[in-house]
Order: structure tokens, then sequence, then C-alpha cells
């Protein structure tokens, strides 16, 4: 689903006069089910890439977690949202999202420009090939910082309730137990 979702998202804000729908029977009508799932190689290679380092990243973040930075009890209403050790990894998470956004962008330059129908479809290292030749190797990170801040908010977001929900289920302690070194 995130494919076809992905597809007339990105025709939409390619073309942003036309409605959703039109964009949806356009694309359906011209290309069938295939223009839907365009891209969806790309798609999938960017979210694995950016998964692998990401949780690579989050796992080193973690270990190391306390030798950084210790953490301190947090003021007012935080303090009865999170446990201060609960808001330090999510924004670890945040940072690792962050990052393994940033790195993935040019997987993401090279995905919207397929499903805006502005690249033919030629293999990967084609697609980066040119790429490079028309905007030079800044034209791989077009938009990197709007998507890192994204993904860095975003994944805050995320870890500060995947680890209060893990408290809450009882087994943040378990989970965390071998992955943080106080030494």
């Amino acid at each position: 689903m995130l494919c076809p979702l992905e597809v007339v998202k990105q025709n939409r804000q390619y073309e942003f006069n036309v409605s959703t729908l039109s964009h949806l029977k356009r694309i359906w009508k011209s290309k069938g089910i295939r223009g839907l799932y365009s891209g969806y190689r790309d798609i999938l290679s960017r979210e694995v890439t950016c998964a692998v380092i990401e949780f690579t990243l989050l796992e080193s973040f973690l270990r190391h977690s306390n030798r950084i930075y210790k953490p301190k009890e947090l003021p007012g209403l935080f303090s009865y949202l999170l446990t201060p050790e609960q808001l330090q990894r999510g924004v670890l998470g945040g940072i690792a999202h962050g990052i393994a956004g940033f790195l993935t962008t040019p997987f993401d330059v090279i995905k919207s420009r397929i499903m805006v129908g502005t690249m033919l479809p030629l293999s990967l290292f084609g697609c980066v090939k040119q790429i490079y030749r028309e905007n030079g190797v800044l034209g791989l990170y077009k938009g990197w910082l709007p998507r890192t801040i994204l993904t860095m908010v975003g994944g805050s977001i995320y870890y500060c309730g995947l680890f209060k929900t893990m408290y809450l289920l009882g087994i943040e302690e378990t989970f965390m137990k071998n992955r943080i070194s106080d030494s």
C-alpha cells in the first residue's frame, strides 16, 4: 500500500494544481497497476538501507548512552510523560533516524524522480549517472535538510512512544538489559 500512496503523493507534489483523485485516475489509465507501483524497488532499497543504518546506529548509541550522558530528572509535565531515560533513548533514536534519513537521501531523490515520470526507468546506477550529469553530486542530496529534520523529529517522537509503551507493557527493562553499558 505504501507504493501506490507514495506515487500519488509524489505526482500531487510535482503537479499540485491537479486533485489527488485526478492523479490516481490518470496514472491508472495511462500505466495501469504498474504505474501505481513505479519506483517500488527504489522504495524498498531506500527503506531497507535506511533501516539497517538506523538500527545499527541506535544499537551503538544505546550501548554507550550512559557513558555519553547520565539523564537527570525532567522538569514539570515531562516527568509525568516520560522518564529521563526514555527521553534520552527517544532522542538517540531520532538522531539515528535522522542520520539514516540523510544518508539515504539519494535513494529518495531517485525514487521521487522515477515516480513522477521525470526519469526513464533506468538501473539504479543509470539513474545516479543521469542525476549526476544534470546537477552534480549535490543533485543526489536535493531536499536533504527537510528530510533530515523530518526524520529526526519523527524518529524521536516514535522512539519516545516506543520506549514508553515498552515500559507500560513491562518489557523495557528486559529489552535494555543487554544494551546499556555503564563502563
